[in-house]
């Protein structure tokens, strides 16, 4: 296989309803498209059987790698893992809910062959909202706090690496820790609203 466009990793806990269809959606539509791909399903230590269902499901999801850690190590750990076995060019994190879609994905793919680093998909809320949205994010603090509750972004493979060797990745390391380490080195990243399904 040569160079893969897109990591897709999707952490797992508890997603056992969601997961079949998160998975099927995904395929289907990158497959539509032509996108080479491999999906990465990291499961932080499910309690339900979303394990089972993954590993039945990589017996008909091409390009499907499962991975399972059977002890819960938290949001941060999880992306960790699957960023560092995959092999596109750009990892793209998503959520095992069905909250959102690959298909955001070539929004995405327009700012990072245009140079940004990462695009970080914010929940595209009520126009209502989003004035209000646009002023908090003015306020560095209550920044930090909002970017953190993306779901859905993508990094430039290379990018993503350098970070999660500096990042310091506990149980209790959510993706905002990403976000502000990508700052402080100064990546460039396109902040895009997104569509929830």
């Amino acid at each position: 296989m040569g160079k893969l466009m897109l990591s897709v990793v999707i952490p797992v806990k508890n997603n056992a309803k969601t997961l079949p269809l998160v998975l099927i959606k995904a395929s289907r539509h990158l497959m539509r498209d032509e996108i080479s791909h491999e999906i990465i399903i990291v499961d932080d230590n499910s309690r339900d059987v979303s394990m089972d269902i993954a590993e039945r499901l990589a017996t008909i999801v091409p390009y499907l790698r499962v991975v399972n850690e059977k002890t819960n190590h938290g949001l941060g750990a999880v992306i960790k893992v699957g960023a560092e076995i995959a092999r596109g060019e750009y990892i793209l994190v998503m959520p095992a809910d069905d909250s959102m879609s690959v298909e955001e994905f070539h929004k995405m793919r327009r700012y990072l062959e245009d140079g940004c680093d990462i695009v970080w998909g914010l929940r595209n809320y009520e126009d209502s909202f989003k004035i209000i949205y646009n002023l908090v994010m003015r306020i560095p603090y209550l920044r930090n706090i909002l970017d953190g509750k993306s779901n859905l972004f993508c990094f430039k493979n290379e990018i993503l690496k350098k970070i999660l060797v500096q990042a310091k990745i506990n149980s209790n390391t959510g993706v905002s820790e990403l976000l502000r380490l990508a700052k402080n080195y100064q990546y460039k990243i396109k902040y895009l609203w997104i569509t929830t399904t």
